[in-house]
């Protein structure tokens, strides 16, 4: 019974819908596909990001990572979004 509903948010048609309320797309989408489609967009643009500012070196570079990602932390924490993740 609860595997059935976990389940069931992921296998509900979801639509996508414009600011003037008409339906975007074409097809039907589950709720699991629009996750899938959201975060495919989302790694794209990351790796866009990556490559176009030239920040491939930043990101193989662990500890130079973490600090770049400090330095957003930082100037976005009181912006209202997620809390930042606590170290160990």
């Amino acid at each position: 019974m609860w595997q059935l509903t976990c389940v069931e948010p992921f296998r509900q048609n979801h639509d996508l819908i414009s600011t003037e309320g008409e339906r975007i797309n074409y097809d039907d989408y589950y709720g699991a596909e629009l996750m899938l489609e959201s975060a495919l967009f989302m790694l794209t643009t990351a790796l866009r990001k990556i490559f176009l500012e030239g920040l491939v070196n930043e990101v193989k570079d662990l500890s130079r990572w973490r600090a770049k990602m400090r330095l957003y932390e930082h100037r976005y924490a009181k912006t209202g979004g997620i809390p930042p993740v606590k170290k160990r």
